[in-house]
């Protein structure tokens, strides 16, 4: 061989180990030895086999994307169902807060001046009134 071929073929490995398209470099010395096969039948083959990989790595990546769609799918039903319970929660608190302010004003309408003389009910109850003794 001449070293012009050596180099050749050195620069086919190097090429072939860069796409990987074979991990074995005694494949490319024997193509490379094969009379038979031409310039074209050999960027042909490198061809074939670069799409192969290609192809493989597409598929992986479509994969990986499928399964990072339904990782968000997840992700978003879950914060959907956080959202739906904080809603929920603040509703409790409010309608409860609101009951509690119901029955304030309750209480202060119950204790309001009633008559003409600005007195309140609680003022002139009963029990303040007659006291017999133990409370």
């Amino acid at each position: 061989m001449d070293v012009e071929k050596i180099q050749k073929l050195n620069n086919l490995i190097k090429e072939c180990k860069e796409f990987n398209l074979t991990q074995n470099p005694s494949e490319i010395i024997e193509l490379e030895k094969s009379p038979e096969m031409s310039d074209n039948e050999r960027l042909l083959r490198k061809l074939q086999f670069s799409i192969k990989n290609n192809n493989d790595e597409i598929e992986s990546l479509k994969k990986s994307i499928n399964l990072l769609r339904e990782e968000i799918k997840d992700l978003k039903a879950r914060r959907k169902e956080e959202i739906q319970a904080e809603f929920t929660s603040n509703q409790e608190k409010s309608q409860a807060t609101l009951k509690a302010s119901e029955e304030k004003q309750e209480k202060f309408i119950s204790n309001k001046n009633i008559d003409r003389n600005n007195v309140a009910p609680a003022d002139v109850s009963i029990e303040n009134i007659f006291y017999y003794g133990q409370k």
